[in-house]
């Protein structure tokens, strides 16, 4: 346990160095893993269950964590979570037709975001955005 200590005490400076100077806020554990040059299942342990004390109130590790979709645009950039679900409304508010979720999985996909369908259907869910049929 000392030992754990001790990493979890090393690592963490690193893990906020590197989140704030790249991102600003956030940042997915694979993009601070290799500033480390650690593994990210190491960097995932490491934040398990430890909190951080702020004044504006106590959070989780993961909380400054990005929740990053393992996707490569077209030029090169990554994208979060939140970001896949904004090209995702985007899509569906500009659609001409009311297009099914492997269709938009596959407009997705040509912006080099792939992505299952259940997982369009989840964040299509999450947008309070209907089913083809009910848009």
């Amino acid at each position: 346990e000392p030992v754990k200590k001790r990493f979890v005490g090393a690592v963490t400076p690193g893990i906020f160095a590197v989140v704030f100077r790249q991102v600003g806020i956030g940042g997915c554990i694979g993009e601070i893993a290799d500033e480390l040059d650690l593994d990210e299942s190491t960097i995932s342990r490491a934040v398990r269950d430890k909190y951080l004390q702020t004044e504006w109130g106590i959070f989780e590790l993961r909380y400054f964590f990005t929740n990053a979709i393992s996707a490569v645009g077209v030029d090169k950039s990554h994208y979060s979570r939140t970001g896949v679900k904004e090209i995702l409304k985007e899509i569906i508010k500009s659609e001409q037709r009311h297009f099914s979720d492997q269709e938009l999985v596959g407009m997705l996909a040509r912006r080099g975001i792939h992505v299952a369908r259940r997982t369009v259907a989840k964040y299509r869910r999450e947008l309070d955005l209907g089913s083809s049929y009910a848009r």
